[in-house]
């Protein structure tokens, strides 16, 4: 019988998103191959490697003011804390910053679809929403959300679906751009503001950028560190895993 990956939509759908004992023995090792592909650039980073020297040109959001993107915009707004907002926008710049680093053209992008997915992705951590009210992954709320918006929209189905496999998939450790460009961004860029990993592929001016129009909260390490805590997440979760592997510190340690 054929078993969904690990964070697909179909996977949560089907799982209620608790990893079976092999998944999650699965689930430890692509973090571990993660983190020790990582590793080596983050270490030189932090004791003072240059890093990246491309200077993109200054990151923007999209500036439709109706349709999927305003009503993304208006469930953002509504996140409590207020740190996940500015996260989520932040996320959505940086990704954009990690495709060109990554030399992605822009007309690969869907960029309607990576910004939408951005200011939805951690939806079901808000307090404004019932997060694990029905839904054992909290990922599940930002994708109900984001077919409802999309749905009114009049998006095609394949492009509600990625952007459902973008939102459920960005807990993976790793997503490779096979699992879609827009998965694969959304989950570098939320790595990248939650906890730095990936930061010195963005060059000094560009996160100064990021930066002044989205500052850092000084609440954000602690309040990651809060959202993902046992209380918020059912044993057997990706979040829960986490917090096993010491989750709590990534985020107080991050840049």
């Amino acid at each position: 019988m054929r078993k969904d990956p690990v964070g697909t939509r179909a996977w949560v759908e089907a799982t209620g998103g608790i990893l079976r004992p092999e998944e999650r023995l699965s689930f430890i090792g692509q973090w571990l191959i993660s983190g020790m592909q990582e590793l080596p650039a983050e270490l030189l980073g932090r004791m003072g490697w240059k890093g990246s020297d491309l200077v993109s040109p200054a990151p923007a959001e999209p500036t439709v003011t109706q349709g999927a993107i305003e009503r993304a915009d208006a469930e953002c707004s509504q996140m409590v804390p207020a740190f996940l907002q500015d996260h989520s926008h932040r996320s959505y710049l940086w990704a954009m910053l990690l495709a060109a680093h990554d030399r992605i053209p822009t007309a690969e992008i869907d960029e309607e679809l990576l910004y939408v997915c951005c200011l939805l992705h951690d939806l079901g951590l808000s307090r404004t929403h019932p997060s694990l009210v029905g839904e054992k992954c909290f990922t599940m709320v930002g994708a109900r959300v984001l077919r409802e918006i999309a749905t009114d929209a009049g998006w095609e189905e394949d492009r509600i679906r990625r952007g459902e496999e973008a939102i459920t998939l960005h807990v993976n450790p790793r997503v490779i751009t096979g699992q879609g460009l827009e998965a694969h961004l959304l989950t570098k860029a939320t790595q990248l503001d939650a906890i730095g990993i990936g930061t010195w592929r963005v060059s000094p001016e560009n996160q100064r950028e990021v930066f002044a129009q989205y500052r850092r909260s000084h609440d954000q390490k602690g309040g990651f560190s809060a959202l993902l805590s046992f209380s918020h997440h059912v044993p057997g979760s990706r979040a829960r895993t986490y917090r096993y592997l010491g989750s709590r510190w990534w985020f107080y340690f991050a840049r």
